[in-house]
């Protein structure tokens, strides 16, 4: 499967995304991105490292060539709650290089931007954001 989406985060660029035949839902499974930001080509694959069904997945890259972060590890949790459910969303990451002045100036802004992209498609597919949620 593969698609292929840009925003401005992107600086008008394009990224595709290339899933196996599972669709990137199963520990193992890997998913590649590659493209073009704001001039420079971007790759990364990501390989799933921890599923549970209905409460949360993990995955991490196994190769990254980024501009603002480096290596990372991306992943959610679903935890059920009296007035519905709390979803936490955590990303660690490195910088693309150990002196990287990109990394340092825009890594954090472009990880938190990931972040408030997982929260806003939770969302829309499961319903709205309580307040405290949106102001994260």
């Amino acid at each position: 499967m593969s698609s292929s989406n840009s925003s401005p985060m992107m600086g008008g660029g394009r990224m595709e995304l290339v899933l196996g035949p599972d669709g990137g839902k199963e520990v193992g499974s890997h998913v590649i991105m590659r493209g073009r930001a704001f001039g420079f080509d971007l790759y990364l694959e990501e390989v799933v490292i921890e599923r549970i069904p209905g409460e949360g997945k993990t995955w991490q890259t196994l190769d990254v060539k980024l501009i603002v972060i480096g290596a990372y590890q991306f992943g959610f949790h679903i935890e059920p709650q009296a007035s519905g459910s709390r979803l936490t969303v955590r990303i660690d990451y490195g910088p693309p290089h150990p002196r990287s002045l990109l990394g340092l100036l825009f890594g954090p802004t472009y990880a938190r931007w990931c972040v408030q992209q997982m929260t806003r498609s939770a969302v829309g597919r499961f319903g709205s954001a309580s307040p405290r949620a949106q102001q994260a």
